[in-house]
């Protein structure tokens, strides 16, 4: 679904026509300014797979210990690998006691966010690391959401604009948005017969290996 496409089913109920707000128009842009609001909201509910960056490239140079990572950055999804090595995620108040041999990184912000290692790099050197970021605003009307149902946002949309207009029907459009909400992460967890092993344990989720960390 694209932003006009979310359009025009809100406007469905908030205008009683599909027809989507005049581009660049005030309501228009109100309406932007809503969905990006509840879009971000939606990325800090759950680590969502749509979220998921799987091999964020990485560069060091030559004695090189930082990298500049997006500005959308949330939190990392596994090691740094870089220069073949793997390297765990320290707590921030923890990373200054390690010593500059040891393979650890911690995530820091300085006019952008950026990752630092405790080891210095020999030589120049690549790598990646998993990150979850947040999703990019939306700002024309082909902007793809990039959600697993997103008439949830269509949901929150609605609501959004009924409670401005002090119209208590937007709790009833509010609900509706909270129960796709379960339903989504309940999709999360939930399997069916074909899968094959236990749940994910927290340390699991996060990149830990039994034995190795």
């Amino acid at each position: 679904m694209d932003v006009a496409a979310l359009f025009k089913s809100a406007a469905s109920d908030a205008k009683g026509k599909a027809t989507s707000p005049t581009v660049s128009s005030t309501e228009w842009n109100q309406w932007v300014e809503w969905v990006n609001e509840e879009y971000t909201s939606w990325a800090e509910v759950h680590d969502w797979a749509e979220l998921k960056v799987p091999n964020f490239p990485v560069t060091s140079a030559q004695s090189g210990t930082s990298c500049a990572i997006p500005d959308l950055y949330k939190k990392a999804d596994g090691f740094l690998i870089l220069n073949g090595e793997k390297y765990t995620e320290v707590d921030n108040d923890q990373f200054d006691l390690y010593a500059s041999t040891q393979n650890v990184f911690r995530p820091g912000y300085n006019n952008g966010n950026y990752i630092e290692w405790k080891k210095p790099q020999s030589s120049a050197c690549s790598g990646w690391i998993p990150l979850i970021c947040y999703p990019t605003a939306l700002a024309t009307t082909t902007d793809q959401i990039i959600m697993r149902n997103p008439t949830y946002l269509v949901k929150r949309l609605k609501t959004r604009i009924f409670k401005y207009r002090q119209n208590p029907i937007f709790v009833e459009f509010e609900n509706e948005a909270n129960l796709l909400l379960q339903q989504m992460i309940e999709n999360e967890y939930y399997k069916h017969t074909q899968y094959k092993g236990g749940s994910l344990t927290a340390e699991e989720e996060a990149g830990f290996v039994l034995g190795e960390d």
